[in-house]
C-alpha cells in the first residue's frame, strides 16, 4: 500500500489560477472571490458534526502514474474537534481512513491490510503531522479543519472570480444549483472551486497539475451535504477483522532509509 496516495489525493485538492479578461470596472462591479471563499470557510467551521459525498475522477494517464483508481467515490463523516472517516471506493480499491481522537488508522478493505498509529490530535493538527512524519494527509482535508480559508489560501497565489455557473442534478438533470466560481492560483496547479450561493457550501472542484509530463487532471464534485449530521463515536472507530494483516506505517525518513539500501 503506498503510503503516499492519501497525500497526493489530498494535496491536489487545494490549488487553482485564472486569469480574468474584465475591464476594471467590471471587476469592481463582481462579487469579492476572498469574501465568498471566507464565507464558505465560516459554514463549514460552524458544523460541527457534518457528512459529505464526493465523486473523484483523475484523467487515466495520471491515475496510473500515481497508482491511483481513476473513478472513485469518498463519502467522509466529520466531528469536531478530533474525529473523522473517509472510506474512498473504486473499480478493485476500497481504502478507508479512521481518526477517532486517539488513534489514526489506514485500511484496505479489499486485501485486508491496515495500519495504525497513536494520534492524539485535533483535526486541525493531524494533517500537518501525518505530512511531516508519513508524507501524506487525510483526504479532503482542507474542507475537514476549522478553517478552510486559511489552508486554501495558504498555497494560493492569486484568487479571483470566475463567474457564476450552475451545476445540474436530479431527475434527467432538470434541477440546478446555482454557483459562485472562484479560480486560484497555485504553484502546483490551476484550478476553480465552485461554491453553492444559497449554501456556502463547496459544490465542485477542478484542477490542471503543473509540471506534469501527463498533465494530471483532476475533478471533485461534493454532494450529499448534511450539516447537522448526528454520527456517533462509534463511526470513527475502526476495529480490525480477526483476519485482517497489520502493517506498519513506515515514516518518510524510513522510506527514504530503504531507498538507500
Amino acid at each position: 500500500m503506498k503510503s503516499n496516495i492519501l497525500s497526493t489525493i489530498a494535496m491536489l485538492a487545494l490549488v487553482a489560477t485564472f486569469q480574468s479578461s474584465a475591464s476594471a470596472a467590471d471587476t469592481a462591479a463582481q462579487p469579492s472571490a476572498d469574501a465568498i471563499l471566507k464565507q464558505m470557510s465560516d459554514t463549514l467551521a460552524t458544523a460541527k458534526q457534518f457528512k459529505f459525498t464526493v465523486h473523484r475522477e483523475l484523467n487515466e494517464a495520471f491515475a496510473k502514474q500515481h497508482g491511483l483508481q481513476q473513478d472513485a467515490q469518498i463519502e467522509v463523516a466529520v466531528k469536531r474537534p478530533d474525529k473523522m472517516v473517509a472510506r474512498s471506493s473504486g473499480s478493485g480499491d476500497v481504502r478507508n481512513v479512521y481518526a477517532d481522537g486517539k488513534e489514526f488508522s489506514i485500511h484496505d478493505a479489499l486485501q485486508d491490510v491496515y495500519s495504525t498509529i497513536p494520534a492524539l490530535f485535533s483535526l486541525d493538527e493531524l494533517p500537518a503531522m501525518l505530512a511531516t512524519k508519513y508524507g501524506f494527509a487525510p483526504p479532503l482535508s482542507e474542507f475537514v479543519v476549522s478553517n478552510p480559508y486559511k489552508e486554501i489560501m495558504f498555497r494560493s497565489q492569486s484568487i479571483s472570480y470566475a463567474g457564476v455557473g450552475a451545476i445540474h442534478g436530479g431527475f434527467m438533470g432538470l434541477s440546478s444549483t446555482k454557483c459562485h466560481r472562484l479560480a486560484l492560483s497555485g504553484k502546483l496547479a490551476d484550478a476553480e472551486l465552485w461554491i453553492g450561493v444559497d449554501d456556502h457550501l463547496p459544490k465542485k472542484l477542478v484542477a490542471t497539475f503543473k509540471g506534469d509530463a501527463e498533465q494530471g487532471k483532476l475533478s471533485l464534485t461534493f454532494s450529499k451535504w448534511n450539516t447537522a449530521a448526528n454520527i456517533s463515536d462509534q463511526e470513527f472507530v475502526f476495529t480490525p477483522s480477526k483476519a485482517a494483516m497489520k502493517a506498519p506505517m513506515m515514516t518518510v525518513s524510513e522510506i527514504q532509509e530503504a531507498w538507500k539500501k
